[in-house]
């Protein structure tokens, strides 16, 4: 999964337990839009992973194979390398960054949930559906949520992603 970040151009700050904590847009941004979807597509690539994974594990004899939820949100960090002298990582910290997690947190197994101002910034390439608003720890107010219709999904995109996953597969990556 680590390599499916790096190639969608995210960079990750942290391994938390059986979390992957990606940022997209630091160091280096493409754009909020372009940042929003690279995320966005990095996440449907897991997701496509995911269930080529728990194929590949029930055959092998894994009744119960794991699944993954992911949680998007785009808005500002405090991004650098925070720490002490003992122990210093490059990380993004803030509301928006738990935002993110809580979503995550919300969604059910083998989904994607996104925040409405991720949603506002890909809705019109990637079909989404209205979840409705959703309590967020640390947050006064209720958060609007969509839920990616990766079923829906042109086939086009759809093949594009399974070529990518071909291709990195055969060691062009």
């Amino acid at each position: 999964m680590a390599q499916i970040v790096r190639i969608w151009g995210g960079t990750i700050p942290q391994f938390t337990g059986d979390s992957i904590y990606a940022i997209f847009g630091a160091p280096d941004s493409k754009g909020e839009r372009e940042d929003a979807l690279a995320c966005l597509r990095m996440a449907l690539e897991m997701q496509m992973k995911m269930k080529t994974l728990r194929g590949k594990w029930w055959n092998e004899g894994i009744q119960f194979p794991f699944e993954i939820r992911c949680g998007i949100h785009t808005g500002m960090a405090n991004v650098g390398n925070y720490g002490s002298e003992g122990f210093m990582e490059y990380s993004a910290i803030g509301l928006n960054t738990n935002l993110a997690s809580r979503l995550e947190q919300a969604c059910q197994p083998g989904e994607i949930y996104l925040s409405h101002t991720s949603w506002a910034l890909v809705n019109d390439e990637i079909p989404c559906e209205e979840v409705g608003t959703i309590e967020v720890k640390g947050f006064h107010y209720p958060i609007q949520t969509y839920r990616v219709l990766q079923h829906d999904l042109p086939i086009m995109l759809i093949e594009i992603v399974s070529l990518l996953l071909q291709i990195k597969g055969a060691g062009s990556f």
